[in-house]
């Protein structure tokens, strides 16, 4: 019998929200959360860019507005390639999808939602 431990290496992805603000008082404070954990770059981008446009939405914010900062892709692309499917995202292909185990219906925000509950496979 031989017995083998070996370390290897592992890369993840994590989508962060950090939030800041000046108070009253002119104090700054500010806070970050983790949104989910994926296993490449890619993936982790449109999760986080989907959730960044959702909140943009939501807030009302015009477009450039310099309070909220989208995600920079590393290869210096600013927005996936993505498409509006009724109010959801998705990526054009819709092989992302496929893999993560998402139906034609949703979109990344759906995903990150599934993440947070503990859901997400």
């Amino acid at each position: 019998m031989q017995i083998e431990y070996r370390v290897r290496p592992v890369t993840r992805f994590i989508v962060t929200r950090f939030e800041s603000d000046t108070g009253p008082d002119g104090r700054d404070s500010g806070g970050c959360s983790t949104k989910g954990e994926f296993d490449n770059f890619d993936t982790a981008y449109q999760v986080a860019y989907a959730l960044c446009r959702d909140e943009h939405q939501r807030l009302g914010w015009p477009v450039g507005d310099e309070r909220i900062k989208y995600p920079e892709h590393h290869d210096g692309l600013r927005e996936p390639k993505m498409e509006v499917v009724g109010s959801l995202l998705s990526d054009t292909g819709g092989s992302a999808r496929e893999k993560l185990g998402l139906g034609p219906e949703q979109g990344y925000v759906d995903l990150a939602n599934r993440q947070l509950a503990g859901q997400a496979k």
